[in-house]
């Protein structure tokens, strides 16, 4: 009677003794997870500020490159009216409803 009651408290403290282990490798994981999901949101928040960035830049050449079209095309017709071109009126006209196209 006393050798199994031995046998069952020397059970009962390797079952403990393994619960703990296995609750300080839960702890252990979660805490690792934790630190993955850290360096995942300021991978995404990295992300979004050079997005955002790039978006900005984007527009900025998107509005410098129509500038430049405008400037062209307002060129052109300057052109066009010192050598004659556009003395019919239809044609100006004509002219004028592309270039806002």
């Amino acid at each position: 009677m006393l050798s199994q009651l031995l046998t069952h408290i020397l059970c009962t403290s390797d079952c403990f003794v393994g619960r703990e282990k296995v609750f300080e490798n839960l702890e252990e994981l979660d805490k690792e997870k934790d630190k993955y999901y850290a360096l995942k949101a300021r991978d995404i928040d990295e992300f979004r500020v050079k997005a955002e960035i790039f978006s900005i830049e984007c527009e900025r050449r998107v509005e410098e490159l129509r500038c430049c079209v405008n400037e062209l095309n307002s060129c052109f017709i300057q052109l066009q009216h010192s050598i004659g071109y556009s003395e019919n009126p239809y044609l100006a006209a004509a002219e004028m409803r592309n270039m806002n196209f």
